[in-house]
């Protein structure tokens, strides 16, 4: 009497079961779609240097390095900081994600120079997107500290003087000031000499700095 029920209700029980298995489905999916349109938007800034503050151009609003909850929008503003060019800048916020920010000043006395002083700002640098003058910054920083791996050189006068001269690593010396400084000796052939094999290795003169004396 069972077997009978079954077989002659089969299809109506498949047909519930389904009914049943597609119902989870829609229920599973509208607690996805209501987790994803509850998602916070917000926007994270990196600034260098990180006293940079970013004034909200008609709001109130002024913000440092750090994630701030956000309202999606397209926005303008100018970043400060002491001893800095400022700069107009802008950006999208788009809704719920984490929107990320890197953004640079230029030292008014030092211009770039000064991002050499840091590796970390280098590091942040890397993911700031379509600025020419980073790309350029960033190609010449890479050239500079790629010589290291070369160091020390040795070479003879080609004068056949055999004045050997050895050029050694200055990042710690006190009297580094940039990303590439070599110390050699004080005597004038080899400083020329020093010049001659920077020059053989692709390094114009304004890529490095000598400093003549240990």
């Amino acid at each position: 009497m069972q077997q009978n029920f079954l077989i002659k209700y089969s299809k109506l029980i498949i047909a519930i079961s389904l009914l049943g298995i597609i119902i989870c489905f829609i229920i599973i999916a509208n607690i996805l779609l209501a987790q994803e349109f509850n998602k916070k938007t917000y926007l994270t800034l990196q600034f260098i240097p990180n006293t940079a503050i970013l004034t909200i151009d008609n709001q109130n609003k002024e913000l440092s390095t750090g994630t701030y909850e956000f309202q999606p929008g397209t926005y303008t503003g100018t970043l400060n900081a002491k001893g800095f060019t400022p700069k107009t800048i802008n950006f999208t916020v788009e809704p719920r994600k984490t929107n990320s920010i890197t953004e640079y000043l230029s030292s008014t006395n030092e211009g770039l120079g000064y991002l050499e002083k840091s590796l970390p700002n280098i590091m942040m640098l890397r993911y700031v997107k379509n600025d020419q003058a980073i790309d350029d910054f960033l190609t010449n920083y890479d050239l500079k500290t790629s010589i290291y791996d070369e160091l020390p050189l040795d070479s003879t006068d080609t004068l056949n003087t055999n004045t050997k001269v050895t050029i050694s690593d200055g990042r710690k010396h006190p009297k580094c000031r940039s990303t590439l400084c070599l110390i050699t000796t004080e005597q004038s052939p080899s400083l020329e000499i020093s010049k001659q094999l920077m020059t053989s290795l692709g390094y114009r003169i304004e890529n490095y700095n000598i400093i003549q004396g240990a």
